[in-house]
């Protein structure tokens, strides 16, 4: 979220990356952000825009195309404050986009429908307006964005040049959002839709210092806020005391079949942040022009905290309001956990006879700071099943005597030896990576190494009072904050050759192997009486991808480059969600063991850039994407009976998608001073790219469902089928054009 015009240095590292990294997967990016220096220097930039697209039949309001819709407004500058010791950068972002998925406020959230007696739910009465009878609803019928989106960041960094060799830097960042997610349900009701804000700051310290020619270290001193909140009102109550509430009484709420949410209010709260305390050094040592050592450690303390409720409605002296649930209750979770990681390494590069050839050491420590059940038999601590829970049976018979002496067991009793603290996790990770050239031009790399991921943290402390639903069967998921983190081996080997002055072409072939990936596949866990069973996340999970990606760049003379990269890999494991295995036995089937695609697979992607710039004059970039579709699960029509093993899983995939995006600048330069005109274009042609499908016919728009619904001719109200099953969260953006 670093402001583009903030970075000075960006580095991407893919492949089995150094051992001074962890906690990664994938790849690193390092983005190193400017300095000030002894000359005063600023930029300011600004563009307006909007959607244009033709798309209405699946966007509504998007031919409104107001210029403004789209804004956006950021700056910087820097400078000495003492010259050649103290130097400033600071720098701003303000971003609004109105969004392009629209719902139409035709109901207000007190609005309600409510079935006609004896019509069989093919009837329904709906809030009409006082004002107009015509009118089905109280809604104004405005048109409201469902995904704005508001965003402000900011950036101050002072740079102190202490000593020649010494170097102090003091950063901070904050990056605040506001922005909403579509709900295709509640398109007539907008109103019910749940406001969400993102929230990040950081400060760092850091010393950057030569000890010598040859040795120079880094220490960062940080701390790291973030914070994810939604709700729907910002408080509860409107009045404290009489416990007044814009919430409304759900339990009576109806909506017609085949007809979109009419009223409501959504009753989930919640609100999460994580506080990080980091401390990390790294040191390098040059012995000579062959030997490079670096070595460091960081450790870091979080403070996690956590709350999920979902209200419920009541009376109070006969007016209609909403209480929290109490935090016994499965609607409230709440914790606060602190849990600690620390980690130490080495590495060494060796250049010689031709080679570079790397080596190093990781070595990971984590501590979840969480508990355990001693007896996973009888998990809820407030409300225990096994006797001896319960009272002190003195004859162990299992029956409350309190003549012969029994007496009942308090909280704080149980509390005693309820829980066991949760293990502390240790990994080494050796890395390794080889480079050597096969002619004055190309080269062959090579690399391997393990990786170690810690899992969510929301899989560790789910559920954290054990509670358990009513009923028989499987009654709930619990967390587990013993889970060991995923492991991860990878390596790749490629080659790179450069072919006359302006062309180069890079092939390599990779693997990964994923072990101990969180899942649900470990037994049911009967709970005490037999009448209850329950999950929890276990290390149960596995996976590997495998491919090949090749590069291809070429730059012409006078100011035209091209770049190619296509990438072809497979990507399977027992499961893609680590809840598929119990949603599984919820749904009536056995849990899937076999090995298939996992659902961010993609078999090909394609992308391809062409630039054109004259230096301080004009250019233009063009950036096309494509992608095959991810897999997915046939499903069927929701009339039909089977069940969920009928259809291989991910068996099938979505259809493909292809994206051509624009940039085009014209400079003019006064002095010192340039003024740059751009314009930017993101799907220039507008596509249909479907982001989401319906499972029983594989296509965005058409399902099965609404061949049945056609059969029964049902009545509707304020919407057509074709709106109905019209998801405009299934496509991509439309054309923006700023």
């Amino acid at each position: 979220n670093v402001n583009a015009n903030a970075v000075q240095e960006l580095q991407v590292i893919s492949g089995a990356f150094n051992a001074e990294y962890g906690q990664a997967m994938s790849g690193i990016i390092n983005i190193v952000t400017k300095d000030g220096d002894n000359e005063l220097r600023g930029n300011l930039q600004t563009y307006v825009g909007d959607y244009v697209s033709t798309r209405n039949d699946k966007f509504w309001n998007i031919d409104n195309i107001k210029p403004t819709a789209v804004r956006n407004f950021e700056g910087s500058l820097s400078g000495p404050i003492l010259r050649d010791e103290l130097f400033f950068y600071a720098n701003s972002r303000y971003y609004y986009n109105t969004g392009y998925l629209y719902g139409q406020r035709k109901f207000l959230v007190t609005d309600r429908a409510t079935e006609v007696a004896g019509s069989g739910g093919a009837d329904f009465n709906i809030t009409k307006d006082v004002n107009d009878p015509t009118k089905n609803g109280n809604g104004d019928g405005e048109f409201v964005s469902m995904n704005p989106r508001e965003r402000i960041y900011a950036q101050g960094k002072l740079t102190y040049r202490l000593l020649p060799e010494m170097k102090l830097n003091f950063n901070y960042v904050l990056d605040k959002e506001e922005y909403q997610d579509y709900n295709h349900s509640r398109k007539l009701t907008p109103d019910n839709n749940l406001q969400r804000f993102r929230k990040g700051y950081s400060n760092t310290l850091s010393i950057n210092h030569a000890i010598s020619n040859s040795s120079f270290y880094n220490l960062n001193f940080s701390y790291y806020f973030k914070q994810y909140q939604h709700y729907l009102f910002e408080d509860i109550y409107t009045n404290e005391s009489t416990l007044a509430t814009n919430y409304v009484n759900n339990v009576a709420l109806q909506t017609p079949p085949y007809s979109f949410d009419i009223g409501g209010t959504d009753y989930n709260r919640f609100k999460r942040s994580t506080g990080t305390y980091s401390v990390k050094l790294d040191w390098t040592t040059q012995f000579n022009q062959e030997i490079n050592v670096q070595f460091g450690g960081e450790f870091k303390r979080h403070n996690i905290f956590f709350k999920d409720i979902t209200l419920f409605p009541a009376f109070i002296n006969g007016v209609p309001t909403v209480l929290v649930p109490p935090i016994t209750d499965p609607n409230n979770d709440e914790y606060t956990r602190n849990p600690i990681e620390g980690s130490v390494y080495a590495q060494s590069k060796f250049e010689a006879f031709d080679l570079i050839f790397n080596i190093g050491l990781r070595f990971d420590i984590f501590n979840p700071d969480g508990k355990v059940l001693s007896d996973p038999t009888d998990p809820n601590i407030n409300l225990p099943l096994r006797p001896s829970n319960q009272f002190n049976d003195l004859n162990n018979n299992g029956v409350y005597e309190p003549l012969l002496g029994d007496t009942p067991k308090t909280l704080a009793d149980r509390e005693q030896y309820w829980y066991k603290d949760a293990s502390v996790k240790y990994q080494l990770s050796p890395r390794v990576g080889l480079a050597f050239p096969i002619s004055d031009k190309g080269v062959i790399h090579f690399s391997y190494g393990h990786f170690f991921q810690l899992p969510g943290y929301e899989r560790l402390y789910e559920n954290p009072e054990f509670e358990l639903g009513v009923g028989s069967g499987n009654a709930g998921l619990l967390g587990n904050a013993d889970l060991k983190p995923q492991k991860t081996v990878k390596g790749e080997i490629g080659v790179q050759q450069q072919i006359g002055d302006d062309i180069s072409v890079d092939v390599t072939v990779f693997f990964e192997d994923f072990r101990d990936l969180t899942g649900t596949q470990s037994d049911v866990i009967s709970v005490f009486g037999g009448a209850q069973s329950y999950s929890k996340y276990a290390n149960s999970d596995f996976g590997f991808s495998k491919g090949f990606i090749i590069s291809f760049e070429k730059r012409f003379s006078g100011g035209l480059a091209t770049s190619l990269d296509y990438t072809f890999s497979v990507t399977k494991g027992n499961a893609s969600n680590p809840a598929d295995a119990r949603n599984a036995i919820l749904g009536g089937a056995l849990p899937e063991t076999y090995v298939a695609p996992l659902d961010w697979d993609q078999t090909h992607s394609l992308n391809l850039s062409v630039a054109y710039s004259v230096e301080r004059d004009y250019g233009f970039s063009l950036i096309g994407n494509f992608y095959t579709g991810q897999p997915y699960s046939p499903g069927v029509n929701k009339n039909t009976r089977v069940s969920q093993n009928a259809f291989p899983r991910n068996s099938e995939n979505k259809p493909s998608i292809f994206n051509l995006d624009l940039r085009a600048y014209k400079d003019i330069v006064f002095g010192n001073t340039v003024l740059s005109l751009f314009v930017k274009v993101t799907n220039l042609l507008d596509l249909d790219n479907p982001t989401g499908i319906y499972t029983n016919s594989g296509d965005p728009q058409f399902t099965f469902d609404r061949l049945d619904a056609e059969k029964i001719n049902p009545k509707l109200y304020e919407n057509t089928l074709d709106e109905f099953y019209t998801d405009s969260g299934f496509f991509s953006e439309p054309r923006r054009v700023e």
